[in-house]
């Protein structure tokens, strides 16, 4: 599938490399945008492509099956529109998984990988996705509803437990529909995607990291979603592969790293692409 997407560069800039960042699930390629904007300013040889993945956004109307190796398949055009590789793949949650399957298809279509908040192995009790399961579920109550306004969309959120931030967030899955707004998600097509990512193990992916390649983890330490056993997976494959493995602790972050920690996260990526 062709996906929709934003591309960033610097004013002047010339890009000889690209960067791509992928969001989690429910997520749109905004979510990414400052971090994107901020480090093709501070690397002006660096471009950044921002797409929305497979049922999220604008790229809507994706074949089956909605699976990670289909997500896989999606990235791997991107990348033979912008120089045949990557210098540097971002992913948060879901997207992290996402740019390892791009991996485990050609483990040349990346350069330096940034995990943030995310686990390689499978997930056989979900329950650490808890939320995203509720939110889902309301999600599924208005699916096909047509709203007046972004702020009656808010108010069925709220009414439902999901106001606040939150619900700002999944605003941002809403499009046109006859003078009015609707949902543009398929909650049917998300609950697919999370059904084969739930049980993909892609630890073989960068257990050993293949060629040359350098895996940056990034979590947030109020988050379960690297386990305590991710964590020592991660801190044995950096003491055996010293360089090209690292892990990075955010103490006062939840799972959305770059939310609670952006100057941090920023730092993080800057020296991801110059380590």
């Amino acid at each position: 599938m062709e996906l929709s997407l934003d591309t960033i560069t610097a004013p002047g800039g010339t890009p000889s490399r690209w960067a791509l960042f992928l969001h989690g699930i429910l997520g749109t390629r905004a979510n990414w945008r400052v971090f994107a904007r901020r480090l093709v300013q501070a690397r002006p040889d660096l471009g950044a492509v921002l797409p929305d993945l497979r049922n999220h956004g604008r790229s809507q109307g994706a074949p089956a099956p909605h699976t990670l190796d289909a997500v896989a398949e999606d990235l791997a055009l991107l990348a033979a529109r912008h120089g045949g590789r990557f210098h540097l793949a971002v992913g948060h949650s879901y997207g992290a998984k996402a740019a390892l399957a791009l991996l485990r298809r050609d483990a040349s279509l990346v350069e330096r990988l940034v995990l943030v908040d995310a686990s390689p192995g499978a997930r056989t009790d979900p329950a650490g996705s808890a939320l995203v399961l509720e939110v889902l579920g309301a999600l599924k109550a208005v699916q096909g509803e047509r709203f007046a306004s972004r702020e009656a969309f808010l108010a069925a959120l709220a009414s439902r437990g999901f106001g606040g931030a939150l619900g700002q967030w999944l605003a941002m899955n809403l499009g046109p529909l006859e003078g009015g707004l609707s949902l543009v998600v398929q909650v049917p097509r998300i609950e697919a995607m999370l059904a084969d990512y739930f049980p993909t193990d892609l630890w073989g992916v960068i257990d050993p990291p293949p060629g040359a390649l350098r895996v940056h983890f990034l979590a947030g330490g109020r988050s379960g979603a690297l386990s305590e056993a991710d964590r020592s997976r991660v801190r044995s494959l950096a003491s055996e592969h010293p360089g090209r493995v690292t892990l990075e602790l955010f103490p006062e972050a939840g799972h959305w790293v770059q939310v609670d920690a952006p100057e941090a996260v920023a730092q993080s990526l800057l020296r991801a692409v110059n380590g």
